[in-house]
Formats: C-alpha cells, structure tokens, sequence
C-alpha cells in the first residue's frame, strides 16, 4: 500500500525518484507481486492528474491559445482533419512533444 501511494505521489507530473521506486517495486515484492502496485500506482496517478489538469486548467489553455495564433491553427487542422494530423505533428521532431501532448489531451 505504501509503495502506491509513493508512486501515486510521484505521477504528478513525474518527479524525480519515480523510475527508482518503480524499479524498487520489482526489487522489493518480486515479479508477480511488484507488478501490482507498480501498475495501479501510476495508473491512479495518472488519472487523476489527467482529470485535475482537465479541470482546473482548462480556462488557462483557452487564454494560452487565444493568443498563440500558431496553436489556433493546430486546433483548426486537427479538428477538421481529424488523426492524420495528430500522426503527422508526433512524427514531427521540431516540435515541443510534451505541450502538444498536453494541449492535444484538452481539446479532446
């Protein structure tokens, strides 16, 4: 229990020390037992960071991309496009991958 809640903690965003109490989850209860709190832990996590972001955020990205003309015209593209543009900006290695993961999450 204490080995999800640290690695509960630790998802939002991942801080530094998450891979070593991941790892330490598989050190510490072996392979099949590891598993559990390592997969739940993040999972949890990430959920709730996902639905917290949603939440609380989504005034500030519609302020970010009413002044970025740049994002106004991703969001154009992807909604009338549709996934082929989503597969084409993530091939893309110029681009900042974690902002436009972040905002490709929020339109949706």
């Amino acid at each position: 229990m204490l080995s999800i809640l640290l690695l509960f903690s630790l998802s939002f965003p991942p801080l530094f020390g998450y891979g070593t109490a991941l790892y330490a989850c598989g050190f510490i209860y072996g392979c099949p037992l590891g598993m559990i709190p390592a997969y739940f832990g993040p999972l949890m996590g990430s959920m709730t960071c996902f639905y917290l972001s949603r939440k609380y955020i989504s005034n500030w990205k519609e302020m970010i991309t009413a002044r970025w003309e740049k994002w106004n015209l991703v969001e154009k593209a992807i909604l009338s496009k549709g996934l082929g543009v989503v597969i084409l900006i993530r091939v893309k290695k110029t681009t900042a991958i974690v902002y436009i993961d972040f905002l490709f999450f929020m339109w949706l």
